[in-house]
């Protein structure tokens, strides 16, 4: 099965002359494969499931957030849960994988976040209940910011999203995809999940990597870019946006980091019968 274990983990690379890591805040476990992609028959994705080493009665997920050093200053890709841990106690590791690397939270010098879910942006805030990157400014979709903002209070998880962004109000930088948002840091929309769900192009050419976020929550949905997650918000967007995107890295040869992809979540995406693999590096 897939390399996903507890612990505090870093695996050091390069894009191009940036140093680069992926640092994980660790495992977390969904439903059966069927429940959670539950747009296709249950004997299907169960069986491309277990074409891909997945058991058919859990789904096992890594956390794999990015850091990449750019003009001097590290940047990180998401934040993972946070001190909450609400997918449970061998989560929230994303500090003690920083410290490994030498890397302290005063060190981060900007968060970048994907979007607004609880194992992307619960890490905002430290066990004080204050930022937990006090230096760090905070970059995130417009669109994703106003509909946190605005969604009823009795939407699921609405409120710590919302309590996450506070504790870096004062250092949020909301931006309009698609363009430069920081030197060498490409905004890529990737609308579907959420309203404002992005991707993101660090670096050029054939050197730059493209973060996914959640676009691809498993290496298994390259090959089947039309099955969708139950809680994505708009599922026909969600397999535009997948499709578009795959394209775009096979074409070009662009390396991809999966945040929920088995560790390291480092790889390229590459044309096969007449649909998308992911190859591991």
């Amino acid at each position: 099965m897939s390399d996903i274990l507890p612990g505090p983990r870093v695996h050091p690379f390069s894009i191009g002359a940036a140093p680069a890591l992926v640092v994980s805040d660790g495992p977390l476990t969904l439903a059966a494969p069927a429940e959670e992609f539950d747009n296709a028959p249950a004997d299907a994705v169960t069986a491309l499931a277990g074409r891909h080493g997945l058991p058919p009665d859990r789904l096992p997920l890594a956390q794999n957030a990015l850091v990449v050093v750019l003009d001097g200053r590290p940047i990180l890709f998401d934040t993972g849960t946070g001190p909450e841990r609400p997918f449970g106690p061998d989560t929230g590791c994303l500090i003690e994988s920083l410290a490994l690397a030498g890397l302290r939270p005063e060190d981060i010098a900007a968060v970048v976040l994907t979007h607004i879910h609880s194992d992307h942006a619960w890490g905002l805030v430290g066990a004080d209940g204050g930022p937990a990157f006090p230096n760090a400014t905070v970059h995130v979709a417009a669109e994703e910011l106003a509909f946190v903002a605005s969604a009823p209070s009795t939407g699921p998880y609405i409120g710590v999203h919302r309590a996450a962004i506070a504790a870096c109000s004062g250092r949020l930088r909301p931006f309009d995809i698609g363009g430069e948002i920081l030197p060498g840091l490409t905004a890529l929309p990737t609308p579907g999940h959420t309203i404002g769900h992005t991707s993101y192009r660090v670096g050029e050419g054939r050197d730059a990597v493209v973060v996914f976020g959640d676009l691809l929550h498993h290496p298994m949905l390259a090959e089947r870019p039309d099955l969708t997650y139950r809680y994505d918000h708009d599922r026909d967007r969600t397999v535009v946006s997948r499709r578009a995107l795959l394209a775009r890295c096979a074409e070009a040869g662009t390396r991809v980091i999966g945040y929920h992809f088995p560790w390291p979540g480092l790889g390229s995406i590459v044309t096969a019968d007449e649909s998308y693999a992911f190859v591991p590096d």
